[in-house]
């Protein structure tokens, strides 16, 4: 026999559904090609929980890297397997996340200098913080802001919209002081974290998340952002984890250490020809991925065990990714920022339960970090925000056949003659094809169907003229503003 509150939230989550697929239905005969869907949201508006790690690639939310994480988003909520930056560079992609625009538009390019965090500061004011704070919850921070934040006197405040803070100070990863020895920003005051185990920052971060997420006499709902350090190297692993992944192996892609770079633009072509076994390959990935993920991992199953033990879990709304993927000797080169798909696909990951078991599986959809804003002001049924490059995501978790983005932007600003990311560039990638013009006037062109691992650039052949020229159009129309210092 099925309760009367069992069937009553049945019965609420069949009304959902429902109404998600009217309303994408009504919207999809007035409205363009991709264009973002009303979702009805739950009768409570939701918490909202987004998680973001630092570098972590694509791929590596498995049952043998992050099984917590794994059972409790991807079997249990959607993974989009198509998962991507736009800026493949730390600050510009958590400027994206927290406004749902480009960096065009949000004025973030670098992760340091007149483009880093001096270019976010006139746009701290209208943020998800913002957005929701200002909507009635309860806001908090904890981890990763912006580099250079709290560097000096000049760069030391409490930003705008977060109730609660615990961020990095002056944030940097030499001598591990990303996970060791570093200062936080905790409500207006800072306070230092030594070298004992319990000074790891992912465990210290989790711990503050608990904390943030416990029951208390506050009945707002809440809206936290944890943002990792990990797995950004060179930090290394909780003391806990330094065996983890044992006997674990990783399939070595053919771009490692590409043999021929003739068709990439000249940066690539001056990276010595490098050579990588399968087994130093895996060995990176364990130190550098699995074995640093394994401490966020463990905490985030204790974040999920709390959200249940309190009853918050059914109307919480958890968003996962990453700021950027990274290079590891793909094309020769072991950084972020390019536009290659090593850079630029990154974990995208979602569950509420309320939209009920439709909202379980995975989406092909292209869906980017510009898409997070949007999909948590409509959950939480916030009016008075900014503008969005990106679209609200709960069309596609709740199962609906929702509008699918053709394209989208994928750009870069050189920070400087010594930025190993390369000349600055505007590119489109759409589901097939990648473009991307550079600063220098190269180009280079993709048929990812055909070549996933971009080990042949085609821009050279004739038969793929009409091709690029269209993408080239395309490229130019979405990049705008372009980087600064450039006209394409």
């Amino acid at each position: 026999m099925v309760s009367g509150r069992r069937r009553s939230r049945s019965t609420a989550r069949l009304i959902v559904l429902a109404l998600v697929v009217v309303t994408w239905v009504l919207a999809s005969l007035v409205s363009p090609p991709f264009q973002a869907a009303t979702v009805a949201t739950a009768a409570t508006r939701p918490n909202v929980l987004v998680v973001v790690t630092d570098d972590q690639l694509d791929g590596t939310v498995t049952p043998q890297v992050m099984p917590n994480l794994y059972r409790e988003m991807v079997q249990s909520g959607v993974e989009f397997t198509n998962g991507f930056v736009s800026n493949s560079w730390c600050c510009p992609s958590r400027a994206s996340i927290l406004t749902g625009q480009y960096s065009g538009h949000n004025g973030v390019w670098t992760t340091g200098g007149t483009w880093g965090l001096k270019a976010w500061r006139p746009h701290e004011g209208s943020t998800l913080a913002t957005w929701m704070h200002a909507a009635g919850y309860r806001t908090g921070i904890v981890g990763k802001y912006m580099n250079g934040f709290a560097a000096d006197a000049a760069t030391t405040y409490t930003p705008a919209g977060w109730d609660t803070t615990a961020i990095p100070m002056d944030l940097t990863y030499k001598d591990g002081a990303g996970f060791y020895n570093y200062d936080l920003w905790e409500n207006g005051h800072a306070v230092h974290y030594g070298t004992a185990p319990n000074d790891y920052s992912t465990r210290v971060f989790t711990q503050k998340a608990r904390t943030f997420i416990a029951p208390s006499n506050d009945t707002r709902p809440w809206f936290l952002y944890l943002a990792y350090t990990a797995p950004h190297g060179p930090g290394g692993p909780d003391p806990l984890d330094t065996s983890a992944g044992a006997g674990v192996t990783f399939p070595m892609p053919p771009s490692v250490c590409e043999k021929d770079v003739s068709d990439k633009p000249a940066f690539i072509r001056s990276k010595p020809l490098c050579s990588i076994t399968p087994t130093q390959y895996s060995n990176k990935m364990r130190d550098q991925q699995l074995r640093m993920l394994a401490s966020v991992d463990r905490g985030l199953g204790q974040v999920f065990s709390d959200l249940r033990a309190s009853g918050a879990l059914g109307n919480t709304l958890v968003l996962f990714t990453s700021d950027n993927g990274h290079e590891l000797w793909e094309h020769r080169v072991r950084v972020k920022e390019l536009p290659y798909e090593e850079s630029i696909r990154v974990p995208l990951l979602a569950r509420w339960d309320a939209l009920g078991s439709a909202a379980v599986g995975t989406r092909t959809q292209l869906a980017l970090n510009i898409d997070i804003a949007p999909t948590v002001v409509e959950a939480a049924g916030v009016a008075q925000h900014g503008s969005f490059d990106g679209a609200s995501l709960l069309p596609a978790m709740a199962g609906a056949s929702a509008p699918s983005r053709p394209d989208f932007l994928i750009e870069h600003k050189m920070l400087n003659s010594n930025d190993e990311g390369g000349p600055s560039y505007c590119g489109v990638r759409t589901p097939r094809w990648k473009f991307v013009l550079y600063q220098t006037g190269e180009r280079e062109l993709y048929d990812l169907t055909a070549d996933p691992y971009e080990l042949r650039s085609l821009h050279r052949d004739a038969a793929y003229r009409t091709t690029m020229a269209s993408l080239e159009a395309r490229a130019k129309q979405l990049c705008a503003p372009p980087p600064p210092g450039w006209t394409p």
